[in-house]
């Protein structure tokens, strides 16, 4: 069990398909960020905003 034996293709695969997905995760949380407040704004008033996003 000390030997690892480590295919470099397939570790490249591996860091392009992870680095997609984490670049999609990004975009999906910024996105569900900017609902959030856009909700919440109403609510907490302008100044409120700044403090929600922090």
């Amino acid at each position: 069990m000390g030997n690892i034996e480590v295919s470099p293709e397939a570790l490249r695969a591996y860091g392009a398909s992870a680095g997609a997905i984490s670049t999609e995760l990004a975009a999906t949380g910024g996105f569900d960020l900017a609902a959030n407040l856009a909700a919440m704004v109403p609510v907490f008033g302008l100044i409120g905003q700044d403090f929600l996003a922090a």
